[in-house]
């Protein structure tokens, strides 16, 4: 697998519309952040202060997926579920970042990383040598002579899980 990263942007939610981010370098308002990265890009990984999850482009479809214990709103909660979620446009994505982070203090900072990914067929590599070490043998013997003719994945080819609420069902209390 080769991944190309784009190279990481500092965002912040910039509500009262005040900040100067030409004096920040690579940094943008989380909204533009967000469709810059998404662009030319599979994946957007998408940090603030505590926590990781991302944006996954597949097809004309966004998804996002948090791993962390969430509410339906975006919001820590101890009895919350990771989320995998079909989202209807990166406005979505950018209000499900802007509730991630409300009552945390103004001017949250967020880093916001593109990621493309393509499969590409490489042969294992043992040491520096290329060499397979004394006692082992060759894990792969496929042929590698066109390692520069690999193809990106196309991820229409897939079918993603659907995405189902399972209740919790309680035990029954058996009457005396």
């Amino acid at each position: 697998m080769q991944l190309s990263l784009k190279e990481s942007i500092s965002a912040v939610i910039d509500t009262s519309e005040t900040i100067n981010f030409s004096e920040f370098g690579n940094s943008l308002p989380l909204d533009q952040a967000l469709q810059e990265s998404l662009v030319d890009y599979d994946v957007c990984f998408i940090c603030a202060y505590d926590t990781l999850f991302l944006a996954l482009k597949h097809g004309q479809d966004l998804f996002l997926f948090d791993s962390h214990a969430r509410n339906e709103f975006g919001l820590r909660h101890s009895n919350g579920k990771g989320l995998l979620l079909k989202l209807s446009s990166l406005d979505h994505l950018y209000q499900y970042c802007c509730n991630m982070v409300s009552g945390a203090c103004q001017n949250q900072w967020f880093e916001v990383t593109g990621i493309s990914t393509s499969i590409v067929r490489e042969p294992v590599m043992y040491n520096n040598d290329h060499k397979v070490p004394e006692n082992h043998e060759q894990m792969n013997n496929t042929d590698y002579n066109d390692i520069e003719n690999h193809a990106t994945i196309n991820t229409s080819d897939y079918e993603l899980p659907e995405i189902v609420e399972v209740e919790k069902s309680r035990p029954s209390r058996k009457k005396k």
